[in-house]
């Protein structure tokens, strides 16, 4: 059975948790790693709380994730190189945002249908771990409910408060994360392995992209 001190901590736990989950999506997985000159920022800043939301606009295929995997691969390989010969330019970063819109537009892209893929293709494979989560933590979340109905040190009423808030807690994560981005997931699956294993090239973890 757990103590009044285990149980205090875990309704700190889950405050911060929940604030926690009122951060976008876009910020807890993929990559973060493409200079952000201020003009870029100001355009994008959002607040956070209706920072998950997903365009409708772009019609999200297996083909199009795959094409925007490759594309994000090669603005990568821009920036690591101008990266690399910074000392040629007045300014880097308004060099490399003006060279990305670019290349961008080579390959079929505006800046704002990639940023909508980005979002879309994120949020997916984020929502899907969060879903895994979810899943596989549903015992211990049954089991910490029986033990907070089994103390002794908290009334009947505190209890329902506590049981309430780690229930709403799941549902903010199915009603945030899962439920805007379920419709996605047919056609990012495929690739959620190829683009954890580009992030992670891009992060500088490994040395390689993925082969497509």
């Amino acid at each position: 059975m757990i103590n009044v001190k285990t149980l205090r901590l875990e309704v700190v736990w889950i405050c911060l948790f929940c604030a926690i989950n009122s951060i976008s999506i876009a910020s807890t997985i993929g990559d973060n790693n493409e200079w952000q000159p201020d003009t870029f920022v100001t355009d994008h800043l959002i607040d956070a709380q209706n920072r998950v939301s997903f365009s409708d606009s772009l019609r999200l295929t297996e083909h199009k994730v795959e094409d925007w995997i490759k594309t994000r691969i090669k603005v990568a390989k821009l920036q690591n190189k101008m990266k690399e010969n910074a000392s040629e330019y007045d300014n880097v970063v308004q060099a490399f945002y003006k060279e990305r819109k670019d290349l961008l537009v080579s390959l079929g892209w505006t800046v704002q249908r990639f940023e909508e893929a980005k979002e879309r293709i994120q949020g997916a494979v984020a929502a899907m771990d969060i879903a895994e989560d979810l899943e596989a933590s549903k015992a211990d979340h049954q089991e910490d409910i029986e033990e907070i109905k089994a103390n002794e040190f908290y009334t009947d009423q505190q209890k329902d408060e506590l049981i309430n808030t780690m229930n709403k807690m799941r549902n903010k994560q199915k009603n945030l994360f899962i439920d805007p981005t379920k419709k996605d997931w047919p056609v990012v699956r495929p690739y959620k392995e190829i683009f954890e294993e580009m992030t992670d090239w891009i992060a500088g973890n490994i040395p390689n992209p993925p082969k497509l």
